[in-house]
């Protein structure tokens, strides 16, 4: 149960698990992208399937519990900035896993998950071709704004947790880490 001075365990696990892998995926995304490093593709895309299901549990649960309590009052521009932020890191990460999914179903790869084939691959004389080269266009990009749209939400949260902890001393970056604080 989410309340003021606790929050709940599964919070707690999802935004961990989800933060820390989407910092993985974007370091091992980035790698493969401007040092052409090919054999790290088919672990960037089964590690990003998988958790994309963990984003979408992370999603439905915020829908049901609601977003947790400040633990103090806040200015309302810094309540503001924090909503944004918060909409924007939950955004991106549902846009990006799944403008990845279109990006590689589009240019003709499949879905496989460490070998599992989810989606095949589309073959035509022995090799794989597109499906739509305008739509994995689109999903490429899509994929691309979304990563450097969360880096910067991302950013702009760990800059605010560190506030928090350093300037307010408000025991939200404690509550986060499963530590019951005072209020």
């Amino acid at each position: 149960m989410e309340r003021k001075n606790r929050l709940s365990p599964i919070t707690i696990v999802l935004h961990w698990l989800i933060g820390l892998t989407i910092i993985a995926l974007w370091g091992i995304g980035f790698t493969m992208k401007h040092w052409h490093i090919r054999e790290l593709y088919a672990y960037h895309k089964s590690i990003g399937v998988i958790v994309l299901i963990a984003i979408i549990i992370r999603v439905l649960w915020r829908f049901k519990k609601g977003w947790p309590v400040p633990v103090s009052n806040y200015k309302k521009w810094e309540h503001r900035i924090s909503k944004l932020v918060h909409w924007v890191l939950l955004i991106t990460s549902l846009t990006l896993p799944l403008f990845g999914m279109m990006l590689s179903i589009e240019s003709g790869h499949g879905i496989n998950v460490f070998g599992l084939i989810i989606i095949e691959p589309h073959f035509m004389a022995g090799k794989i071709v597109h499906y739509s080269t305008f739509w994995s266009g689109i999903a490429r990009e899509g994929h691309n704004l979304s990563a450097y749209i969360l880096l910067g939400a991302l950013v702009l949260h760990v800059v605010g947790a560190f506030k928090h902890h350093l300037i307010d001393q408000d025991g939200t970056l404690k509550r986060m880490l499963g530590h019951s604080i005072n209020t």
